[in-house]
């Protein structure tokens, strides 16, 4: 998820993650690091 996530605000630089209430670390949070990097989604 995180890597989806990632690849989309990459294809669309122009999404203000603040505006979104990301914190500027965000990738460093617990839930991020610690979600499983495979899923079948």
């Amino acid at each position: 998820m995180k890597g989806h996530l990632q690849q989309l605000l990459a294809d669309f630089p122009i999404i203000d993650i603040k505006a979104m209430g990301f914190p500027a670390n965000w990738q460093e949070e617990p839930l991020w690091k610690e979600w499983p990097q495979k899923q079948n989604i």
